[in-house]
């Protein structure tokens, strides 16, 4: 049987192969096709002889939200995908063969501490701690991949791993993917700071580019957010509201759901996909949409739903479907405020919510100020804690020479430059 790959894959099997290396640290850029292959690569070994392998990434959430429906397509690629063979329950798959794939979560030790393994493979490992990979790497008999996006310019991996004579070291970057579609590419490249276009356009983006477009090291500056991570969110919050940004081909739509309690502000995504209509289509009930996902979810149409208020004939649709559908307002400095309400709270995101949580932390001020990076999430998010949030900063118009509260306290009309921002622009401590 043959499958298409990507120059990730030729160079896994060509390291697998060499007897001179034991480790593979597969780094680069977004959408280089690093987990795919990775995926690839350990089904077909597990298809060709009896293996143990482990997949672990820092919470077992995240890894049913991504790697699993990523390795099903791999395996239904290949025709082999057996329904009954995975385990939801304990989280493996197992081949007819009698080969086994574990996923776990790192942030379990006692998951690491099991039987031994022929492969391990940890992915983002750039946020597993190095005392979990030394536990999981020391129970491996034949290979450990790591795989990451560079999102730091400092790391044990880079200190101890990578300079091992064992390691074999594999970059790549979306040109790598020959699979990509152009409207993902034109995504990545609006970064480019060297493009004058994208300067004009005020996309280009220096850490965004280097990390996300070349793959190469680079530590984040001026990092916006400070979260927390929960499981659930309480039982008895209040001000219960949803916000939701609109996407369609390379954007994607994103409903986010958001509460208070007294003065902490929780978040959970609840949608995050590109290619979604607005209304169910008759016609073509295989489309994806807004009204077709928000009835599986169950989305409640007794809450206010925040929205892109650019987009008002989306805004009606929806609320002729019976949701409490409302554009926030948007201005000159409504993006500014809007994070400067969210940081008078103690921010926490549900450990489900993997995009909501990858766009925190990578969201920063860029060199002239402004807020920089992925958003769909967070700009879901706040427009709901701006238009609803009952702890609101008063702001000081220099044109009036006072200060604005309560009602006017955003009307619109204050210069993006004007607001002070001091002390809000702190490294993440996640």
């Amino acid at each position: 049987m043959q499958i298409l790959t990507t120059t990730n894959m030729d160079r896994l099997v060509e390291a697998f192969n060499n007897q001179k290396y034991d480790t593979a640290l597969l780094e680069g850029s977004m959408r280089s096709g690093k987990t795919y292959s990775i995926l690839q690569f350990i089904a077909a070994k597990c298809l060709e002889s009896k293996l143990r392998v482990t997949v672990g990434r820092l919470r077992l959430t995240w890894i049913k939200q991504s790697l699993i429906p990523d390795f099903q397509e791999v395996m239904e690629s290949f025709g082999k995908w057996d329904f009954n063979a995975y385990n939801k329950t304990d989280a493996t798959y197992t081949f007819k063969n009698g080969s086994i794939i574990y996923f776990v979560g790192t942030e379990e030790p006692q998951k690491l501490q099991g039987p031994k393994q022929d492969i391990l493979w940890l992915e983002e490992a750039i946020e597993i701690p190095e005392s979990a990979y030394e536990q999981a790497n020391a129970r491996t008999t034949k290979f450990t991949i790591l795989s990451y996006n560079p999102s730091t310019d400092k790391h044990w991996i880079y200190d101890k791993v990578q300079k091992l004579k064992t390691t074999k070291f594999i970059h790549s970057t979306y040109k790598d993917n020959p699979f990509l579609p152009q409207r993902v590419v034109d995504q990545i490249e609006k970064w480019n700071p060297d493009n004058p276009e994208n300067l004009r356009n005020g996309t280009a983006d220096d850490y965004l580019w280097q990390v996300y477009g070349l793959g190469l090291r680079m530590a984040p500056t001026g990092m916006i957010f400070r979260f927390n991570l929960v499981r659930e969110i309480p039982e008895d919050v209040v001000n219960e509201c949803y916000g939701l940004d609109f996407g369609f081909a390379a954007d994607q739509s994103a409903l986010v759901y958001k509460a208070e309690k007294d003065n902490d502000m929780y978040f959970k995504e609840l949608l995050y996909q590109e290619g979604l209509t607005t209304l169910i289509n008759p016609g073509n009930v295989n489309q994806d949409s807004l009204e077709s996902e928000f009835k599986k979810m169950k989305v409640r149409r007794d809450l206010p739903m925040w929205c892109d208020g650019s987009r008002p004939e989306i805004i009606k649709d929806l609320k002729n479907c019976g949701y409490m559908a409302q554009g926030a307002t948007k201005g000159s400095g409504s993006i500014e405020y809007g994070i400067q309400i969210m940081k008078e709270y103690m921010i926490h995101i549900t450990e489900d919510s993997i995009n909501l949580i990858s766009e925190f932390k990578q969201y920063h001020w860029n060199d002239k100020g402004k807020p920089a990076g992925i958003d769909h999430g967070i700009d879901a998010a706040r427009y709901a804690a701006r238009m609803s949030c009952r702890k609101k900063p008063a702001m000081y118009d220099i044109d009036t020479g006072r200060m604005k509260t309560g009602a006017d306290r955003f009307s619109g009309d204050i210069d993006d430059n004007r607001m002070s921002m001091e002390g809000y622009g702190e490294d993440d401590e996640y």
